[in-house]
């Protein structure tokens, strides 16, 4: 058996894209600054619009205890009574295994949703292709027809 052996691999992606033609694809994968381009899109995205006050009103937070914790722990107020802000790591520990799930679920979702719209593309590429042809018999343009 060969060792690098693919045996439908990337020499018969051209033939199940429905999306990209092969040239198109291969010029995809070969681009460098994808992950460049991702990452400088993801503050314009939707979500993390939606998301900025709630965000931003989190890292306040974060950073105020932090603030607060450094001042209590190593700085000026280190000999006073004030005691250092702690959360308990039991409730996170106990939400992690409904949070996974709840992603996996949603990634599914979201996995069906493409799924639907992809055969029902599909659905209406073939419903036009049918309609060209039986356009096509009724035709008496011979030059059309061909």
């Amino acid at each position: 058996k060969e060792l690098n052996f693919v045996p439908y691999g990337e020499l018969s992606r051209k033939y199940r894209r429905t999306v990209f033609k092969h040239d198109d694809w291969v010029r995809h994968r070969a681009e460098s600054s994808k992950i460049d381009a991702t990452l400088s899109s993801i503050f314009y995205s939707g979500v993390a619009r939606q998301l900025r006050p709630q965000v931003g009103a989190v890292t306040t937070v974060s950073i105020l205890v932090l603030l607060y914790n450094y001042l209590v722990v190593y700085g000026p107020l280190q000999d006073t009574v004030l005691q250092r802000i702690a959360v308990p790591i039991l409730p996170f520990t106990i939400s992690i295994p409904a949070l996974g799930l709840l992603l996996v679920f949603r990634t599914n979702a979201a996995y069906g949703r493409w799924s639907s719209s992809r055969d029902s593309w599909a659905r209406l590429s073939r419903h036009c292709l049918n309609l060209v042809r039986m356009a096509a018999v009724f035709s008496t343009d011979t030059k059309a027809v061909d």
